[in-house]
């Protein structure tokens, strides 16, 4: 999707999983995907900015760090709420200025953070 010169990467808080998720990833033989352990709820600013951040796990507010990770033109892709939640897309429009759209009635699992549920 990202193409020979696109770069992916992953961050897993459990590192069973992120294990587990290296292993699969080694195996398909991509190269370009970088696998992380750690509290994705901040982001990885070591690589950004990002054109796309897409989460799999929800959140009870959107974390400003992976916001601020954004280029310009990027999105945040996120689900949002408690028990049910909303896919918010983000995009940056410019520093300091985003555009918001939500799709309600979505259910994932609770995105783990620093300070247990973000």
């Amino acid at each position: 999707i990202v193409g020979p010169a696109g770069r992916v990467v992953a961050i897993e808080r459990l590192p069973q999983l992120a294990h587990i998720a290296t292993r699969s990833l080694l195996a398909t033989g991509l190269k370009n995907v970088n696998n992380l352990t750690g509290d994705a709820s901040r982001g990885w600013p070591e690589h950004s900015p990002y054109d796309v951040i897409q989460v799999a796990a929800a959140t009870l507010k959107v974390p400003l760090a992976m916001v601020n990770q954004l280029a310009v033109g990027g999105r945040l892709v996120i689900p949002v709420g408690d028990y049910v939640q909303d896919l918010v897309l983000i995009t940056k429009i410019a520093d300091n200025k985003t555009q918001e759209r939500r799709i309600p009635g979505f259910q994932f699992v609770p995105l783990i953070s620093h300070q247990h549920k973000v």
